[in-house]
């Protein structure tokens, strides 16, 4: 089977806005498809995902497999609730990060320790037009492709509009 490798440098190090270090490393892998099995039989043990996609579209998609094991946290979220669990030393790294810049006033943090965050998102009251989410250039080019064209806004009036709340 073909496998496209993505061509990324194999080590990369950089700061993010909020000031944290990244090193990043590939190891790509090829004509190993018992690499990939053996990640696969790794997951039933430990933490982690494969995403593989065998479709090949040329000039649209190729296919892929991305995977890892031993992830440094664990997202859970409920409803508006939400928790991040360090699993590993990475992880209180990452925590202790997290819980000194993550000053959204979106975000009320109710809990924190060395391995845990906790909170939940507080939501705004005010419903948003999808004509608000999708940026002009982007409707312009939906309504060319379904026909749309100049008439669109005489066709999206006719209609109730959409709102979704974020």
């Amino acid at each position: 089977m073909n496998r496209t490798v993505f061509s990324l440098p194999a080590h990369s190090e950089y700061r993010t806005r909020g000031g944290l270090g990244v090193t990043r490393s590939v190891e790509q892998f090829s004509g190993g498809a018992n690499r990939l099995d053996d990640l696969i039989e790794l997951l039933d043990r430990r933490r982690g995902v494969v995403l593989s996609s065998g479709t090949t579209v040329p000039g649209r998609y190729e296919s892929f497999d991305l995977g890892f094991s031993d992830p440094p946290l664990q997202l859970e979220t409920v409803g508006f609730d939400f928790s991040l669990q360090a699993l590993n030393a990475r992880g209180r790294v990452l925590i202790a990060f997290l819980g000194n810049v993550l000053r959204e006033p979106c975000v009320v943090i109710s809990e924190r320790d060395a391995t845990r965050l906790a909170g939940h998102v507080v939501r705004g009251a005010a419903p948003v037009d999808e004509d608000q989410r999708t940026p002009p250039r982007q409707r312009d080019v939906a309504g060319a492709r379904s026909g749309g064209g100049a008439g669109c806004e005489r066709r999206s009036a006719a209609r109730p509009v959409r709102r979704v709340r974020l």
